[in-house]
């Protein structure tokens, strides 16, 4: 199957038209076709209003259960930059210092024995410079500062820094400065009735997989 061209950013110019845009429906319908893609929710965005949207496919492709314009996806490490966004709302109240050692916090005993564990600090973690790996056995890459390392585990630790500054769980953080103050309905950190109501499927290999959600934020 030939890869189809693609025409996204037409839609930017069809502003004044009423009707869908044939061309995206084709180009769409292409992709899907194409990367067996069995569900897409596709929207334009432009001057901060929505100039197209439309949803395609299923989210369940043996139940054949549309796609709606409530349907969630999961998105991983999306969330990473909203919680960024609630360690800066709790720096701008002097709850945490973003260039303080961390470990005058809460140390972290799986790196501790390393020199270099107390020179981590926040503004390093959320800048992915903290030199950690990943996941899996903890040990530093590079000195933290000098060089970019992607790592979840560090945000992980810097979630439980907050946990101990606050004395609240990290999905109540994460609500009270992120959620509630900007109106997201329907955004979930976590397992929620809605969630499963309303999450689509991934699919693998051309199957649905189970719905799931955390337990926890992660």
């Amino acid at each position: 199957m030939e890869k189809p061209n693609l025409i996204f950013g037409d839609i930017l110019f069809i502003q004044k038209k009423s009707s869908i845009n044939e061309d995206l429906d084709q180009t769409i319908n292409s992709y899907m076709d194409y990367y067996q893609i069995e569900g897409v929710s596709f929207a334009a965005l432009k001057n901060g209003g929505i100039l197209f949207e439309k949803q395609y496919g299923f989210k369940n492709n043996y139940t054949k259960e549309p796609l709606t314009q409530n349907t969630l996806f999961e998105v991983a490490s999306i969330a990473k930059p909203t919680f960024a966004f609630a360690v800066l709302r709790l720096a701008d109240k002097g709850m945490i210092d973003l260039d303080k050692p961390l470990y005058e916090y809460l140390k972290w005993d799986e790196i501790s024995s390393y020199p270099y564990s107390k020179l981590l600090t926040a503004r390093l973690i959320l800048s992915h410079q903290s030199g950690l790996p990943n996941w899996g056995k903890m040990k530093f890459n590079h000195k933290p500062g000098e060089g970019f390392t992607y790592s979840g585990s560090a945000y992980q630790y810097l979630a439980r820094v907050l946990e101990e500054i606050t004395g609240k769980n990290i999905n109540t953080i994460l609500n009270e400065e992120v959620v509630q103050p900007l109106e997201l309905e329907h955004f979930y950190y976590q397992e929620h009735p809605y969630v499963y109501k309303n999450k689509s499927n991934g699919h693998y290999n051309g199957f649905p997989g189970f719905i799931d959600a955390p337990k926890k934020p992660w």
